[in-house]
């Protein structure tokens, strides 16, 4: 039986299609048309941050220095697109109806602050490395279990949610669109038609309840009121104040 949140949204409780450690596979992609539009728009050649190990799908992070204009740390997934994702084919025909492109093959981004550690002894520090973890786990996702992931779709880090590191509350995500002026776009469809980019926007288990009670629309208006994106603050507060119960325990 289908399980929906308040809001009206389903939620999606998956267990492994395949049990396991599978050989990383491909049926082309589209890393070639990723690292064009990438340079093209951001405007500077990316440290890329091989994987060595993978299970499904090769996850490497690109990362995209400041520069004049922008001056964050783009972190970028480079492989989640190597497959196609499971989506609904009612929303990849939707999408494809509005002149959108296509919704099954995407690339996840955050950004960091200038002053962010990013050198490989300092990813041996949790506090510094959950930017990168989270982004290759919530980018193997889809392929991991059958699924897809696009605008609004929410993921929290476990059931209940749990911070991601010591040092921040910050305990799940949504899937938006690129906020930051500079990253938008990225989503130019004449360019890269077979290739959506989406945002990270890590959330507190508080605003994570928030959206599955009062819906996207109400929290994405306290982002705008709070100037909250994809630019990553460890230590933001919560927008929303913990709910006296939390959905996720009223099951």
């Amino acid at each position: 039986m289908s399980e929906f949140s308040p809001d009206g949204t389903q939620i999606y409780r998956h267990e492994p299609a395949e049990p396991g450690f599978r050989t990383a596979d491909t049926d082309g992609g589209c890393r070639e048309a990723f690292e064009q539009h990438m340079r093209r728009v951001l405007g500077v050649a990316p440290m890329v941050f091989h994987e060595l190990v993978s299970d499904t799908v090769h996850l490497d992070i690109y990362m995209y220095s400041p520069i004049p204009g922008r001056p964050y740390t783009v972190l970028a997934t480079c492989g989640m697109s190597d497959l196609p994702m499971n989506v609904l084919p009612e929303a990849e025909a939707d999408c494809q109806a509005a002149g959108g492109g296509s919704l099954k093959r995407a690339e996840l981004l955050l950004a960091l602050p200038p002053e962010w550690p990013l050198s490989q002894e300092a990813f041996e520090d949790e506090r510094h490395y959950w930017p990168v973890r989270l982004l290759k786990s919530t980018a193997r996702m889809p392929h991991l279990y059958h699924t897809w992931l696009g605008f609004g779709h929410t993921v929290p880090n476990g059931d209940p949610a749990r911070p991601y590191a010591p040092g921040t509350a910050l305990s799940g995500l949504v899937i938006l669109p690129p906020l930051l002026d500079e990253l938008q776009a990225l989503n130019d469809v004449e360019q890269v038609p077979e290739l959506k980019f989406y945002a990270v926007v890590p959330l507190t288990a508080a605003e994570l309840d928030f959206k599955l009670t009062e819906g996207l629309d109400a929290l994405l208006e306290r982002f705008d009121h709070a100037g909250v994106n994809e630019l990553l603050n460890p230590h933001r507060a919560s927008l929303v104040a913990p709910p006296k119960r939390s959905w996720w325990k009223r099951r």
